[in-house]
């Protein structure tokens, strides 16, 4: 799974072991976005290198006067090139009259892919986003087209970058990370795992940090909720839909019965696939 990160670039460029290990598992392509003016200014890296990846991202602090979003991506469909590489661009300043770009981090988005070698997300912008955005580039601030993206791209986490009104929108927010007063599409980057032993039957320790911060989020972010162990049943009880709207991960696994969990499967089919996905691609690791 790929992995969007936006923030004020003075707090991004100090997550060092969480963009790491975020290129550890993502370097397929590495891009950056930010604003300058009423324009967007993209940059794209196919290293493998993090000292390089570093480097493209401190070269552009100094022109970068507030918030930066970079994108690590997993490449699912198409080639591993520039075209590929987030951000997409939608618009144009030049041809457009007003500069309009994208980040995406899977599921695939609901596409053809028609074009040979180009990635689903590439090709939702083509046929999709680009006609409609040039029509009326005001639907990045309607509620309603919003929500309907949020349906249409379920499971989906996009980030538009607006030059004109130098704001990034987000889709499918409830389902994005806060930490630090930095978004982050998922949370995938910030667990640090060492391995010792051999491949034999001895797996070794595996360490496990929590670096969670669930203070100071947005009125509008809905926070990853907590369940306690011994309260599972208790809380489960009392809040009978409630968990059925939690985001899917080893925790909440652990604490559903198996007619809870075939409840959870039911309505959130997307958020288990991307879990199972996550979790047969950390094996390689």
């Amino acid at each position: 799974m790929c992995l969007i990160v936006v923030g004020q670039k003075d707090k991004v460029i100090k997550q060092t072991n969480i963009l790491q290990n975020a290129l550890r598992t993502n370097n397929d392509g590495f891009g950056l976005m930010y604003f300058k003016n009423d324009s967007i200014v993209s940059k794209k890296s196919m290293s493998k290198e993090f000292s390089e990846i570093e480097s493209l991202i401190k070269s552009v602090l100094e022109d970068c006067h507030g918030k930066i979003a970079l994108h690590f991506r997993f490449a699912t469909a198409g080639v591993k090139d520039k075209i590929n590489t987030h951000p997409i661009p939608i618009l144009s300043k030049a041809k457009d009259g007003q500069a309009i770009s994208l980040m995406h981090n899977s599921p695939m988005l609901p596409t053809a892919l028609i074009d040979q070698d180009r990635s689903d997300t590439h090709q939702f912008v083509k046929y999709f986003l680009r006609p409609v955005l040039k029509s009326n580039p005001n639907l990045l601030y309607n509620e309603k087209w919003l929500e309907q993206l949020d349906r249409d791209c379920e499971g989906s986490r996009l980030v538009f970058a607006d030059g004109k009104t130098n704001k990034f929108i987000y889709v499918n927010k409830k389902l994005w990370t806060k930490k630090d007063k930095i978004f982050y599409s998922n949370d995938n980057c910030f667990n640090t795992y060492r391995w010792g032993g051999n491949m034999l039957g001895n797996y070794g320790k595996h360490t496990w940090n929590d670096p969670y911060d669930y203070e100071d989020y947005d009125d509008d972010y809905i926070p990853t909720k907590q369940i306690a162990n011994d309260k599972e049943e208790e809380l489960f009880d009392e809040l009978s839909e409630d968990f059925l709207d939690l985001p899917f991960d080893e925790d909440l696994l652990l604490q559903m019965s198996e007619d809870q969990l075939s409840e959870y499967v039911k309505k959130n089919n997307n958020e288990v696939i991307d879990f199972l996905i996550d979790h047969k691609y950390s094996l390689y690791t």
